[in-house]
């Protein structure tokens, strides 16, 4: 049997330290509420560490050509491991992978159509989910009252502390239990093909005209005509849904796309 690629063997470690988590999460479920909800607290923090260490080595499996993922690749091919840290933190001392906003920026700057780290910011759902899951964390790690008001805020103003809400229930286990396994979902459909990501993450988000998807196949909601774009820069637009106003040449840039 072919040993899995360095993408999946990270995918595979972080799915198994997530198992680990969400098993000593589940064994607190005796204790009181107060207690369990600070256990929780504890392996809700672990567990987003652990998922931004795995964006970080996989980020960088790519960009040294140390593993290959679909559509994935370096802009420019940098070999040396310690040479790409240097030159993708361009000074700076820790390099954030979350809020997700951060890793894209890079991936984009670094990585050919920033794949495969689009596949999560292309989905809105995935988006919210991480943005909650990171105001969640940073109540927990820091305490302090603008971490708490973005707590409430992303969680409807429903839950004094990050434990209660992560104690809640949510379809048939707690909201920490929910999360956990995302999070894992979310890994593996980094590492995975497209069409492995579309299985486990559902469809992209439809992409507005002047939008830069990056290569490939494009329907136009509103017509149905297809656009191919060959590279990462190329804008989609659809002529026939948005064509230019007789008076200034101005196009209305409504249509939407999905890809093909």
């Amino acid at each position: 049997m072919a040993r899995p690629s360095r993408a999946r063997r990270l995918a595979n470690g972080l799915s198994t330290e997530l198992a680990e988590l969400r098993q000593v999460a589940a064994g607190g479920a005796s204790l009181p509420p107060a207690t369990r909800a600070r256990l929780l607290e504890a392996v809700f923090v672990r567990a987003f560490t652990e998922f931004e260490w795995f964006l970080e080595e996989l980020f960088f499996a790519v960009l040294t050509r140390a593993t290959r993922i679909e559509n994935a690749g370096p802009r420019v091919g940098i070999r040396d491991p310690a040479l790409a840290r240097v030159i993708t933190s361009s000074g700076q001392r820790y390099l954030s992978w979350l809020p997700l906003e951060d890793t894209v920026a890079r991936a984009e700057r670094l990585l050919l159509g920033g794949e495969p780290f689009v596949r999560l910011a292309t989905r809105s759902t995935v988006r919210t989910d991480l943005k909650r899951g990171q105001a969640i964390r940073n109540a927990t790690a820091h305490k302090s009252q603008d971490a708490l008001a973005r707590f409430q805020a992303v969680t409807s103003n429903s839950y004094s502390t990050a434990g209660d809400f992560l104690a809640s229930s949510a379809g048939g286990s707690t909201a920490c239990d929910a999360i956990l396994a995302d999070l894992s979902r979310y890994g593996h459909a980094l590492v995975g093909t497209r069409a492995q990501a579309e299985h486990l993450l559902g469809p992209r988000d439809a992409f507005r005209a002047r939008a830069k998807p990056g290569a490939g196949s494009y329907v136009c909601q509103g017509c149905g005509a297809i656009y191919v774009l060959t590279d990462a820069q190329t804008r989609l637009g659809c002529p026939p849904c948005d064509p230019p106003c007789a008076a200034c040449g101005h196009r209305s840039e409504s249509a939407t796309f999905l890809p093909n």
